[in-house]
């Protein structure tokens, strides 16, 4: 099996066009949740002023998307924040799917700083300690 890599994707075939999808769609929206040093800033900020941890946050953004899909499915218009339209399903899949792959670079992250705590070094991946880490 390739590594991540040197992983190509084809554009026949109709699970990877998703994928490409995903991607896209991640590109496009990402400003905004992302700086220039961050590309998870915005939901970083939002864990620190309500006191959740960033995968948290990314959790309820999914949730958020499945009520916005549910509403859709029902034919309701649904109010997405920050600006109010209704959505298609095709976008609240897509959105979805992003929130999805970046709980798992949250997590995945987590993972390695709860690793690193153990170890006695805790560093995001930009090299920013976290609090709590040894110094």
């Amino acid at each position: 099996m390739p590594s991540p890599e040197h992983l190509e994707l084809s554009a026949d075939d109709p699970f990877e066009y998703v994928l490409m999808q995903i991607a896209m769609t991640y590109r496009m929206k990402s400003e905004s949740y992302a700086s220039e040093k961050d590309p998870f800033q915005t939901i970083r900020d939002i864990g620190y002023f309500t006191g959740l941890t960033p995968l948290r946050c990314t959790e309820i953004l999914l949730g958020k998307h499945y009520a916005a899909l549910k509403q859709w499915q029902n034919r309701v218009p649904v109010q997405v924040l920050p600006i109010a339209h209704t959505k298609t399903s095709d976008d609240a899949y897509l959105d979805r799917a992003v929130y999805a792959v970046i709980a798992k670079v949250l997590y995945d992250e987590e993972e390695a700083v709860h690793a690193s705590v153990n170890s006695g070094k805790a560093q995001h991946r930009d090299g920013a300690q976290t609090l709590g880490s040894s110094r």
